[in-house]
């Protein structure tokens, strides 16, 4: 043992006092009494007690906060470090053979008895964990200098242990405080006894803790005076160093070489970053495959932040950008164990990305060698067409993609899919998290990690809204992790984010920060332009041109003063210059700004190039800086060369980077594709100076190439011609019939971005007749001229897409309804914001039915401006209800207050409040106070069914309403908890059921929704839950936590609860349910095939607890199930091919793929991808053409049928399909095949396809001739509503007048404009059943009707017209025309007594039906035969509009029997329900009812 090293420790505590050396025997402790032999198991002890102190924290959340900072330590990562240094402690034993593990115990225990102190009462002693880990850190740092520096026999030595000897002196110092601090004798005797013992049974131990003595802030003071001592030695060290002592003494040094070396490797790693140390990681297994993770990783963000990467990492050069991770700032930032934001801040184009990519690499070279430290980062820009990078809730759903897992090959963190599930099951969408939803997953997603590195780049690049709440979400991420997360953000110094960031630490980029860097830039792009004659080209001396090399070096590094880009400008510009003189000359002026330098290059570059150049270098910027979405070069280049005469094949890639070089920059993504973007954020911004690059100009140009290509591309003749005069060819340009729907290129670009550049290019532009986009907006607009012509390509395309909003259904059935060029111009200029179109002749020369669909298309798209400019026209009661109801809808607070100041109270009627489902407590409110006459009933709150946001408008104006349960379960969702309480005090328990303990589990996702389901309970006493309320409760996502609520409380878990839970429900609650009893049933496992949100791992879960094997009967069910549910489950049908690897999927399972609607095309594309053996017959091929979205699906369908003959029944399928019917068919026609001649069923079903049939007919034609036509055909063309079609069929038939049986069909089905061509034609008769159909019309009965009216306003409005009506607004417009009680009485009856299916959905007008009615000045009737007959119809439900209204109607004990029998023979079960509701009040006998009622599973279907 080297007993010199020893008395360095012991000549420190010998310089204590007796009674401060008596405190520091730690050795009895644990109650054995150390030797030299065994005293590493004190290390060992401080290992466990470390570990036990890390799992602890983990649990308890534990930190400690910095007062007045607002700042936090992490504890974990605490422990983690001393850990860490017990690690490089015993490193040292390993490399020193005489070395003795035991000299170092006294700091060693003094450390465990430290975290000892803190595990047992952590609230009143957390800081001194801090003094464990820097006396953990130093004993072991000092172990390898003592081994390395002292020893030598130098005055240089004996200064170092001298020094080493005072640092153990203030570490004895601070342990003799800390026992003294917390431990007290009486009578000599310790009665307190901190150890592991001690812990065990510390509740039977009296604690007497002294605070008298030292305090927190004393012993912050002693850790100081260690780090004080500590610099002390490091000058002690150096000066060994500088005398060279080491290598004067190596020869006598008891260390070889390289024990030498890998001591002073080990010192190093002192302070360096903590590595090769996991004291707590969770495993897991997501249970997914790798596409469905990267499904998952998708939803979360699409950013290529990988390639972004790549390409800025191209750009730093090798040996730069170095210095910022040896900065004092950033290296203390890194290494402290606070949660901490680092800003690096500085001018523009100083190289912050630069180094931000090198702070990156060195996060991604930590995280990929220790497997708990995780890196994320993002690279922000300010890009209209990479909007997603400047959007918050983007950069943060990248940041949880990369905490999520590091590739989808790894497990998926818990936190994720938790989160996913839960938003899948909240509303069945696939939205993206929101923003503050981000945030709390990446909190979540901290937590799992000891350390979470985020960079984030360029934050000045997204907008103020944006950032603010970047920041905001970043500190609240740093203030909330118990675990160590560090965040790193660059940007200028923005003035608001100097506000927001500037508590934080900073960097700042000068130039004597980067000077160096700029140096190796400026000499480096210097000789590389000279080498390439760019620069100096012209000098021919040599000795001259290596003088002015030297320079401009040194010009250019002086005047850059750190900015990289301005060098970089400098040099480019200097390219210009030929003469010597003028070269000096530049050089001896003062600096530009980067302003000026971009101007220069800017006007050089268009100077020396031609005109053709120069337009595609306008082009190519104004495109850049507007454009929204990044184009590959193909369809990038198709739209910089639009206007200017020059062919796409004549430019490539590299001519733009020659031509804009100091603009622009390609960048190729992982799939080998290159596009371009802009060099710099400065770029952007000068051009934004420039007039000619304004947002209005920028946008002009945009829309003018979108219209250019749809006009090009509509194969139209009279484009042709009209492009022609406009001097614009259209030569070599394909037809959108001839590219692919699906493909996503210029063309796709177009049809979707069109109306967003007219818009953005302001009125102004649009309303220049010097403008082409003048001349190509209103061609495209008003063009009639034939089938192909833009704007019905362009509507087409619309038709194609799926799941519309609410906008694009109303924008659709317009297009539908108004064929006619003129009429749909002007309604898309209401919807777009057109108004300069308005002030035309084309909105005067409308029709009045047009000109009102215009004003409703300006209120729902929420141009206003217009609605006000036309607000005039909106004459009549009804047309100022649609408006209003659209008002609402939109939820616009300022319009609605306009309109209401220019209507009538009346106008707001119960209808009108029921109809606002979506509406605000703001909305509510405005509406009830235009109208206070309104009437404000338990009814109405009822009916309303608004949750408590809105519902407290009503309560506000009428505070004594009856709360019942239902108000109760419409609101249990939000209202606060608070609230709640007022309310059942109020009103007692007695209003709690099942079904509102059910509604509150159902919901129970959301926050307090735990809470509330505990107080309901307790309010309601001994309430026993039904089936039927379980089955409302388990319907729900991730709510396990009031799902056990209700388990401990006795709730059943039957077979049909455990179908429901199966299907709607996520695992976690389904193994709670397992855990409770549940059956698991075949019924149960199908239904789990059949789970939308949690499939894949609830058909998992369900197989394993099968008591066998899975049989193919089964599987074949539940691969049924899968494919059958609309919204589909690629995930799980992947597990379920998985589990019968070798099985023939069926006809049967390919045909119920081919019929879902919504996700047939995936996951057909699904099981095509397993490559195992299908049955593909001619009735799967016949059900694809006909209901599948077109795209390689089909192809590859048509492939492994492997037919040689295209049958007309394929045919007959393809005409069908009713979004791609054309596209089916070209496919067909394009095969390789014999085809059959179209039969007649598929010319009428060509006919009658209401999108793309007149294409579809020429193409047959083409290939087969002219096919026979009949006037049977002339009925399906009305019917399909297809203007241009019912033109061709009733030319090619010769018919010129309108029979009965065309008018009806046209009537029933047809649109507006088909009706109105018709009834100009001969003979044409309306009568009575043309009108009753009419009213039916999906699409635009109203109008038909007023049509039909104005042809034959003689016929009167009859009951059946109601009978048939779809929509409250047409009943509305029908019962305006009723002028007698006794029409109104046989309306009433008829709709009362029209046979029904009990327990349906109900029908959307029959209760507006009744109200109207109702609430009219006629006189009706209602009688107990009227009852009876409803009751017979199965109308039960109706009973309670009619209660509501006459509430004097009588119900006698003898009817409620009756009813209750009628009601078991046709299960009527919503008749029992108003039955139960309306005859309390009347002191029946419903004992059987609501036993029946108890008993009926409402809502529940296995289905």
């Amino acid at each position: 043992m080297d007993i010199e090293t020893q008395s360095l420790w012991m000549t420190a505590k010998a310089k204590l006092d007796k009674v401060d050396q008596n405190l520091l025997d730690f050795e009895s402790d644990d109650g054995i009494k150390r030797t030299r032999e065994n005293e590493l198991d004190i290390l060992e002890s401080l290992e466990k007690t470390t570990r036990e102190a890390y799992d602890t924290c983990i649990r308890k959340r534990w930190h400690i906060p910095i007062p007045g900072k607002g700042k936090k330590i992490i504890i974990r990562d605490l422990l983690r470090k001393v850990a860490h240094w017990i690690e490089l402690f015993k490193t040292v034993g390993d490399q020193v053979v005489q070395y003795d593990p035991g000299h170092a115990a006294l700091p060693w225990a003094g450390a465990r008895f430290l975290l000892q102190i803190a595990i047992n009462d952590f609230g009143k002693f957390d800081f001194v964990v801090q003094g464990a880990e820097r006396i953990a850190r130093m004993t072991a740092r000092y172990r390898t200098i003592e081994q390395i520096y002292a020893n030598k026999g130098s005055a240089a030595s004996e200064q170092l242990e001298e020094a080493v000897v005072r640092v153990y002196g203030s570490i004895l110092k601070y342990l003799v405080e800390a026992k003294r601090y917390f431990e007290h004798k009486t009578g000599g005797e310790l009665i307190l006894q901190i150890s592991i013992v001690a812990r065990e049974s510390s509740k039977s131990l009296v604690r007497l803790l002294k605070s008298g003595l030292l305090g927190q802030n004393d012993f912050q003071d002693l850790l100081e005076k260690m780090e004080a001592d500590e610099r002390l030695v490091d000058r002690c060290a150096n000066l060994v160093q500088v005398n060279n002592d080491i290598t004067s003494h190596l020869a006598t040094l008891s260390l070889e070489r390289e024990t030498f070396h890998s001591l002073r490797d080990t010192l190093s790693r002192v302070t360096q970053p903590i590595s090769q140390v996991s004291l707590h990681l969770n495993k897991f297994d997501d249970h997914l495959d790798s596409i469905q993770r990267r499904q998952m990783l998708d939803w979360l963000s699409t950013q290529p932040y990988l390639d972004h990467h790549t390409t800025i990492k191209l750009r730093v050069l090798d040996g730069t950008c170095q210095w910022v991770l040896q900065h004092p700032g950033f290296t203390e930032w890194k290494s402290e164990s606070i949660n901490s934001l680092l800003w690096l801040h500085g001018a523009q184009g100083t190289g912050k990305t630069c180094l931000a990519s090198v702070v990156i690499d060195d996060g991604m070279d930590v995280s990929s060698q220790i497997e708990d430290f995780a890196h994320a980062y993002f690279y922000c820009s300010r890009s209209t067409a990479e909007h997603q990078r400047g959007n918050a809730q983007s950069i943060l759903g990248c940041i949880a993609r990369q905490l999520s897992s590091p590739t989808s090959n790894q497990p998926l963190a818990s936190p994720t899919l938790s989160l996913y599930r839960k938003i899948h099951l909240a509303d069945g969408s696939t939205r993206a998290p929101s923003l503050w939803e981000c945030r709390d997953l990446i909190l979540e997603l901290t937590e799992a990690y000891s350390r979470t590195t985020i960079v984030i780049d360029a934050l000045d690049e997204c907008a103020r809204e944006e950032r603010a709440e970047l920041v905001e979400a970043l500190e609240y991420i740093i203030d909330n992790s118990t675990s160590l997360v560090k965040a790193f953000v660059t940007s200028r110094e923005e003035g608001d984010l100097r506000l927001s960031i500037q508590e934080h630490t900073g960097v700042q980029v000068t130039w004597v920060e980067n000077g160096s860097d700029i140096e190796k830039f400026v000499n480096f792009e210097t000789d590389r332009l000279v080498e390439k004659n760019q620069l100096l080209g012209s000098i021919r001396v040599k000795s001259t041109k290596e003088e002015l090399r030297a320079l401009i070096k040194e010009d250019t590094i002086y005047k850059a003063r750190g900015m990289f880009r301005w060098a970089q400008l400098q040099l480019q510009s200097l390219r210009w210059i030929r003469m010597e003189r003028d070269i000096r000359f530049a050089m001896s002026t003062i600096p530009r700004p980067l302003s000026e330098l971009y101007e220069d290059l800017y006007t050089k570059a268009l100077e020396i190039t031609e005109e053709t150049d120069q337009a595609l270098f306008r082009n190519t910027l104004k495109w850049m800086l507007c454009t929204t979405r990044v184009l590959d070069w193909e369809d990038f280049s198709q739209a910089i060369t639009s206007f200017v005469e020059i062919q796409v094949h004549e430019i490539d890639e590299e001519f733009i980077l020659d031509l804009l070089g100091n603009f622009v920059i390609s960048q190729t993504t992982q799939e080998g594709n290159r596009t371009f973007r802009f060099a710099h954020l400065s770029v952007r911004e000068f051009l934004e100076t420039k007039p000619e690059y304004s947002t209005e100009s920028s946008n002009t140009f945009a829309a003018e190439v979108c219209l250019l290509k749809l006009i090009q591309a509509s194969g139209s003749p009279s484009a042709e011609q009209f492009l022609g005069r406009m001097g614009l060819s259209d030569q070599g340009t394909v037809t959108l019939s001839e590219i692919d729907s699906y493909r996503k290129g210029i063309h796709d670009y177009s049809l979707r971005n069109w109306n967003v550049h007219c818009v953005r290019a302001g009125e102004v532009n649009r309303s220049d007749e010097e403008l082409h986009l003048f001349h190509l907006l209103r061609y495209f607009l008003f063009d009639d001229s034939d089938s192909n012509c833009p704007l019905k390509c362009w509507v087409h395309s619309r038709q194609r897409r799926k799941m519309e909003g609410v906008r694009g259904e109303h924008l659709l059935q317009l297009l539908h309804n108004y064929h006619r060029s003129r009429d749909r111009g002007v309604l898309l200029s209401c919807v777009f914001g057109f108004g300069e179109v308005l002030r035309t002749n084309h909105y005067h020369e409308l029709d009045d039915d047009v000109k009102e669909a215009c004003i409703l298309a300006a209120v729902k798209h929420s141009q206003y401006y217009i609605w006000e400019y036309l607000m005039g026209e909106t004459k009549g009661r009804l047309p100022q209800k649609r408006v209003l109801s659209a008002l609402v809808e939109n939820g616009d607070i300022e319009p609605l207050k306009l309109f209401l100041t220019l209507t009538e109270p009346d106008l707001i009627t119960v209808p009108v409040i029921l109809d606002a489902h979506w509406a605000g407590t703001e909305i509510i409110g405005l509406l009830l106070d235009h109208n206070k006459n309104l009437h404000i009933t338990t009814e109405l709150i009822e009916e309303s069914r608004l949750p408590y946001s809105a519902i407290e408008a009503f309560l506000s104006r009428s505070p004594d309403i009856l709360i019942t349960s239902e108000i109760l379960k419409n609101v249990i969702a939000d209202i606060p908890i608070a609230h709640l309480r007022e309310i059942l005090d109020k009103n007692g328990g007695s209003i709690i059921t099942c079904e509102v303990i059910a509604s509150a589990s159902y919901y129970g996702y959301r926050n307090g929704m735990q809470a509330k389901t505990e107080l309901l309970l307790e309010c309601a006493g001994q309430i026993k839950g039904t089936e039927r309320a379980m089955i409302q409760a388990v319907s729900s996502r991730e709510n396990s936590e009031v799902l056990e609520i209700l388990l401990n409380h006795g709730w059943p878990v039957t077979e049909n609860v455990m179908v429901r839970a199966a299907t709607r429900g996520t695992v976690a609650p389904f193994e709670l349910m397992l855990k409770a009893g549940g059956p698991i049933t075949s019924k149960v496992i199908v239904g789990g095939a059949r789970n939308v949100s949690d499939g894949a791992r609830m058909v998992k879960l369900l197989v394993s607890l099968m008591n066998g094997p899975l049989d193919d009967e089964l599987w074949v069910q539940m691969m049924l199930e899968c494919a059958q549910n609309t919204w589909g489950n690629p995930e799980t049908l992947q597990v379920l091919l998985e589990m019968k690897p070798g099985l023939k999927v069926s006809e049967e399972i390919l045909i119920a793929c081919t019929e879902n609607s919504i996700k047939g095309s995936i996951i057909l594309g699904v099981i095509l991808e397993d490559n195992r053996e299908m049955q593909v017959t001619d009735a799967v091929i016949l059900n694809a053409l006909k209901k599948l979205d077109y795209d390689e699906t089909i192809s590859k369908l048509l492939d492994l049928h492997g037919s040689t003959n295209i049958s007309s029944q394929m045919l007959f399928g393809a005409a069908q399909n009713y979004r791609f019917a054309d596209e089916m068919t070209k496919l067909l026609l394009q095969r390789t095949a014999t085809i059959e001649k179209p039969s007649s069923m598929v010319v009428d079903a060509v006919i009658g396809n209401r999108y793309s049939g007149y294409k579809i007919l020429h193409m047959l034609e083409s290939r087969f001739g002219q096919l026979d036509l009949c006037e049977a055909n002339v009925e399906t063309a009305a019917e399909s509503g297809n203007h241009a079609m019912l033109n061709l069929v009733l030319d090619r038939c010769s018919i010129t007048e309108a029979t009965p049986s065309v008018l009806l069909a046209a009537a029933a089905k047809g649109s507006l404009e088909v009706m109105k061509h018709l009834l100009k034609l001969d003979n044409a008769v309306v009568t009575e059943e043309i009108l009753i159909a009419a009213s039916g019309n999906p699409g635009c009965s109203m109008d038909m009707l007023r049509v039909l009216w104005k042809f034959a306003p003689h016929i009167k409005v009859c009951p059946e017209m109601f009978l048939n009506a779809g929509d409250p607004t047409d009943v509305e417009f029908l019962f305006s025309r009723v002028k007698d009680s006794q029409m109104c009485q046989d309306i009433l009856n008829a709709v009362m007594a029209e046979k029904k299916t009990p327990n349906c959905w109900p029908d959307w007008v029959s209760v507006p039906t009744l109200n109207l009615i109702f609430e009219s000045e006629f006189e009706i009737g209602v009688t107990d035969e009227l009852v009876i007959d409803t009751l017979k119809a199965g109308r039960g439900w109706l009973l309670k509009t009619l209660f509501t209204h006459r509430r004097d109607i009588e119900l006698s004990q003898d009817m409620v029997n009756t009813t209750v029998a009628l009601a078991v023979e046709l299960e009527d079960y919503q008749l029992l329900q108003v039955l139960v509701k309306y005859g309390n009040s009347r002191g029946l006998d419903l004992h059987d009812a609501r036993v029946i009622l108890d008993n009926f599973l409402w809502g529940f279907s296995e289905e």
